[in-house]
């Protein structure tokens, strides 16, 4: 991805959907005094749906595995007892041609009392920084012509491929510290409009100038957020 800066006026976007504590989409605690605590775990991607190695266990307590185009990570809550003890997860190897062999079969996770499920793309957005809703969009024309949905399949990829916006706040503010108040940026190969919408949350709506992306979902989702001149 590439930005550039110069001066002018343009669009206006909604806040980033970002804090600086952790992400309440996950939590590692349930709420009630009766309740057993409990520990959420996110499972990788690759280690529940194929046969590719995965890095390490494949499974993360309390923190989620990066986001990508291909991974659609799944989560699970376990309950704890008193003593912080929880019951063994175990992950089953992907669905093969090895029939009965140890290790193969269908993919699935043993983690009673808890259940598995994957990640929402709601939940990715809150992963990666962007307000809820963000890749939700109408309806919209692709570059054929054709009415297309904003399917789950193209929002996690769009996800994925995207950045993450407190890593381009860290860097864009310390771009803006160096330039002149109202400073405009132009953006190459965008994606979904992550550093138009950093950009004007540090510098204000309109200093983001122009975005520009080559793939039909990313360039919708930026188009419904940024009018154009």
């Amino acid at each position: 991805m590439c930005c550039a800066f110069s001066a002018g006026q343009s669009s206006t976007a909604g806040s980033i959907g970002y804090q600086e504590e952790v992400s309440p989409t996950l939590r590692a605690a349930s709420s009630g005094t009766n309740q057993a605590p409990t520990v959420a775990y996110c499972l990788q991607g690759n280690t529940v749906d194929r046969r590719a190695a995965q890095n390490g266990a494949g499974i993360l307590e309390g923190i989620s595995y990066t986001i990508n185009t291909i991974d659609r990570h799944a989560v699970v809550a376990m309950a704890q007892n008193q003593q912080g003890e929880v019951r063994e997860m175990r992950v089953a190897g992907a669905l093969s041609t090895g029939g009965g062999i140890p290790g193969q079969g269908y993919p699935c996770v043993i983690a009673p009392p808890g259940t598995a499920r994957k990640l929402t793309p709601l939940e990715c957005e809150r992963l990666q920084g962007y307000p809820d809703g963000w890749t939700d969009i109408p309806d919209y024309i692709d570059s054929k012509g054709r009415a297309r949905k904003a399917t789950d399949t193209a929002r996690y990829k769009a996800l994925g491929n995207s950045i993450a916006l407190p890593c381009a706040e860290y860097v864009l503010q310390g771009v803006a510290d160096c330039l002149q108040p109202g400073a405009t940026l132009g953006s190459l190969f965008d994606g979904i409009g992550g550093f138009p919408l950093v950009w004007e949350t540090i510098s204000g709506a309109g200093t983001a100038r122009w975005a520009s992306e080559i793939e039909d979902f990313p360039a919708a989702v930026t188009a419904c957020h940024f009018e154009e001149d």
